[in-house]
């Protein structure tokens, strides 16, 4: 999964081989975007084979933000 600011690629998340027992947390950091302008974040999923994916995203939030806020403007899941 890549995660992008801006149409740019900030952190790729590579598809765990099998599913993980417990949650994992992944973080980024996305300070060099708090400049009050407003900013679209993407998460992109390409998944290697056409079968059921290994990830879910949940809990998506920016924490000690002081800009204005960020609109989702776009999510794909792909296979």
């Amino acid at each position: 999964m890549v995660v992008s600011v801006d149409g740019v690629p900030q952190q790729t998340f590579t598809e765990p081989a099998a599913v993980e027992g417990a949650y994992t947390l992944r973080s980024i950091n996305v300070t060099a975007f708090a400049n009050n302008a407003p900013h679209a974040i993407l998460f992109a999923y390409n998944g290697p084979t056409t079968g059921t994916a290994s990830f879910v995203i949940d809990d998506v939030e920016l924490v000690s933000c002081t800009a204005l806020p960020v609109e989702l403007l776009a999510f794909s899941i792909a296979d």
